[in-house]
C-alpha cells in the first residue's frame, strides 16, 4: 500500500514538473495552436484526476488501516496493564481516551435554552454554516436585493468535471 501511495506521489512530481511555466502554457493556447495546447491540457488534466483519485483512494486506505492498528495496539497495551511503550524508532506510543461530544441540529434550540437554564448560555457560539451563508447570499444578489457592506463575496473560475473515472 505505501509503495503505491509512494509511486503515485512521485508520478504527481514528475507531471507537475514537466509543466513549471503556466505563462507559457496559458500563452500557447492563445495562439493559433491554441487548440492543441487546450487539447493537452486536458489530456494532463485527466491524467491528473486519475492519480489524484488513486492516491485519495490509497490515502483512505492507509487512514482506515492506521485507525485500525491504532485500536489494536490500544487493547494491547490494555490487557498488559501498560500506559505507554517505546518504539525501536524512539517514538512513544502511549492510550489515550479522548471525549466527544455533538448535538443534533433540531435540538440545538432545546439544547442552547438548556444552557440558559444552567447559567452556561455563554458557551453559546451561534454561527452560519458558510454553504448556507453562500446560497442566501446568492439568492437575494440574484434578486437585487440590497445586503450589507460587510457581508464579502467572491468569485473563483474553476473546472467542473461530469463523467469519466
Amino acid at each position: 500500500m505505501t509503495e503505491n501511495f509512494n509511486e503515485a506521489v512521485n508520478d504527481l512530481e514528475q507531471m507537475v514538473s514537466e509543466r513549471d511555466d503556466l505563462n507559457e502554457i496559458l500563452t500557447e493556447a492563445e495562439t493559433p495552436n491554441g487548440l492543441s495546447a487546450i487539447k493537452d491540457l486536458i489530456i494532463e488534466l485527466s491524467e491528473i484526476r486519475k492519480l489524484y483519485k488513486s492516491t485519495s483512494d490509497t490515502l483512505d486506505d492507509l487512514k482506515e488501516k492506521k485507525t485500525q492498528l491504532e485500536q489494536a495496539l490500544f487493547l494491547a497495551l490494555e490487557n498488559a496493564g501498560l500506559q505507554n511503550v517505546k518504539g525501536e524508532d524512539g517514538t512513544t506510543f502511549y492510550r489515550r481516551e479522548q471525549f466527544f461530544a455533538n448535538v443534533k441540529i433540531q435540538d440545538k434550540p432545546r439544547f442552547f435554552e438548556w444552557l440558559r437554564d444552567h447559567k452556561m448560555g455563554d458557551i453559546i457560539k451561534e454561527d452560519i454554516h458558510p454553504k448556507t451563508l453562500t446560497a442566501f447570499v446568492r439568492e437575494q444578489t440574484e434578486q437585487e436585493n440590497e445586503l450589507p457592506d460587510y457581508v464579502n463575496t467572491f468569485t473563483r473560475n474553476t473546472i467542473g468535471y461530469r463523467g469519466g473515472k
